[in-house]
């Protein structure tokens, strides 16, 4: 009995030896296998945000219109990634795609992109391994990985060509500028201190006191705000305060969304470093007025080589011109490209006076020879942008840029030789034709206190022009004496005819060169062309961001 209660005490406390060393033993398994669960956890997320920052890298956020539209599924991408990069590991593509993603400071919105890839601007990752161990037997479900890489590279866009404006004499410029504001000519050398300064973004919503970019393109904003603004940011000095002071005086600005001048596009993450042109923002501002109010006074001008004959001008801006800051987006809303920047479309209504001389003793006179000119609407269209990768800090961009034809017409109906002579022709000119062309920037990423100059890219004016000359001629020109056909009887028609045309159709040509080429372009604007300038690009660093759920559900 006594070895009977000993051999079950030894028995009992076997068993007790074995269930705790049995569960020791999976403590041990299960604790060993939670941290290979975790490191396999992490190993997996490395492996999504690797594959997510390549897709990213690659340009595939950066391209624009040379991204394929249909380009939304990247999975056969990331598996050819892991393939190579993670050999032999059960890491499997639940998703690769582009997507859109705004917000800053560690706030990300990410929305899928379903329909056309040139939306994007980030690429979405999620990646799943299978649970081994015996953690598989407690867990339902795959390991799973999500990541979202954004990179983007932001554009500074101007359409006032400020190198050719400042070149030049500029009276004209002075007298339109003063003329909008009612100061009076203003001294071109006003603004020429302001050639190739710029201002910070920063420094703007500053003076504005607002505290986010993304409140710029709030409508409650104006040009008038601006123009306050301006005052107090950058290199802007007291000539160019005067004039801002005016602009704002002239009225209309508490009108103008502030985002038709200096055009930050909406949804485009613009960092705070990001600068603008300051020349091309005032002139842009003051014209912008010049659109909302009034034409011009007429100024009479005389027509160089041409002694005699006088020109009075009268311009309306039918369009000012605009500084662009966004990014190489569609638009599916508008079906259109996001980043979009117009150039000047002016309107000049000329009334030239000629000196006709005499014929057969008879003076006769003067003739006055109304004209309308428009310039034609320029658009910049940002379609393409390839980042920065490795240790390059190149950037290219692509515009898009057009200019529409160029119309010119007016009629003569008037008297000469006092009144003996009626004279009626229509004045009419060869169109410019409007074609669209591709300009491409080279430029170099640089620290915020680098200066922007040619030498990287920046400032520098690209053109598109449509081809042609204006050739003014009169057709259907018809003189007639004393309102009969007189001169045909008297075989003097083609004689007085072939006169006015010869004295008249000259003249009118030589003002492609004489008058409207350094006018307009006086204004920033050359007849028949557009040109574009990349003043600032911004792209920073990528921003990855680490997700619970796939495409950042849960608002991270």
């Amino acid at each position: 009995m006594h070895n009977y209660m000993r051999n079950k005490k030894q028995h009992g406390s076997a068993l007790v030896w074995f269930v705790s060393l049995t569960f020791i033993f999976l403590m041990v398994a299960l604790v060993v296998d939670g941290s290979n669960l975790y490191n396999e956890k992490r190993r997996l997320q490395a492996a999504a945000n690797a594959v997510a920052s390549e897709l990213a890298a690659s340009g595939q956020t950066c391209f624009g219109s040379e991204l394929a539209s249909d380009a939304t599924d990247l999975s056969n991408n990331a598996e050819t990634i892991l393939a190579r990069d993670y050999p032999g590991r059960d890491f499997v593509v639940t998703s690769a795609q582009v997507v859109t993603v705004d917000g800053v400071d560690g706030r990300y919105q990410v929305s899928p992109v379903v329909f056309d890839a040139r939306e994007s601007n980030g690429v979405a990752v999620s990646l799943s391994s299978p649970v081994r161990g015996l953690l598989a037997i407690f867990l339902e479900g795959d390991l799973s990985a999500h990541s979202v890489a954004r990179k983007e590279v932001i554009a500074t866009i101007s359409t006032v060509n400020q190198t050719a404006v400042l070149a030049q004499d500029n009276t004209v410029l002075g007298a339109v500028l003063g003329g909008v504001l009612g100061i009076g000519p203003i001294d071109p050398t006003d603004l020429t201190s302001l050639a190739g300064t710029t201002a910070s973004i920063g420094e703007l919503l500053q003076a504005l006191g607002v505290d986010d970019v993304a409140d710029l393109v709030s409508p409650v904003l104006s040009a008038e705000d601006l123009a306050q603004a301006l005052q107090v940011v950058g290199a802007v000095t007291e000539p160019t305060i005067d004039i801002l002071d005016a602009a704002i005086q002239a009225g209309g600005l508490d009108g103008i969304p502030l985002s038709d001048v200096l055009g930050i596009v909406k949804g485009t993450t613009v960092p705070e470093d990001s600068e603008f042109p300051l020349y091309d923002t005032v002139t842009s501002l003051v014209l912008k007025v010049a659109e909302l109010a009034f034409s011009l006074p007429s100024i009479t001008l005389d027509i160089p080589g041409l002694p005699g004959e006088e020109v009075t001008l009268e311009l309306v801006v039918n369009q000012a011109p605009t500084v662009l800051i966004g990014a190489a987006r569609w638009d599916p809303v508008e079906g259109d490209w996001l980043s979009k920047a117009y150039g000047a479309d002016i309107e000049l209504t000329l009334t030239v006076n000629l000196d006709l001389g005499s014929l057969l003793g008879l003076s006769l006179g003067s003739l006055t020879v109304p004209l309308a000119i428009s310039t034609g609407q320029g658009e910049v269209d940002l379609i393409a942008a390839q980042c920065a990768s490795g240790n390059s800090q190149q950037v290219t961009f692509t515009t898009n840029a057009s200019v529409s034809g160029v119309g010119l017409d007016g009629e003569i109906d008037t008297t000469i030789a006092g009144g003996l002579i009626a004279v009626n022709a229509q004045v009419d000119a060869s169109l410019f034709s409007s074609d669209d062309g591709q300009l491409h920037f080279e430029v170099t990423l640089l620290e915020s206190d680098e200066p922007r100059t040619v030498a990287h890219g920046y400032n520098s004016g690209q053109s598109v022009t449509n081809v042609g000359r204006i050739r003014l001629t009169l057709e259907n020109l018809e003189v007639r004496l004393l309102g009969l056909g007189l001169l045909e009887l008297l075989g003097l028609q083609g004689l007085v005819e072939g006169l006015i045309n010869s004295v008249v159709s000259p003249i009118l040509s030589s003002l492609s060169v004489s008058i409207l080429t350094p006018l307009l372009s006086s204004l920033g604007v050359q007849l028949g062309t557009l040109t574009v300038s990349v003043d600032d690009a911004r792209q920073g660093a990528m921003s990855l961001i680490e997700c619970s759920q796939a495409l950042c559900a849960s608002g991270q």
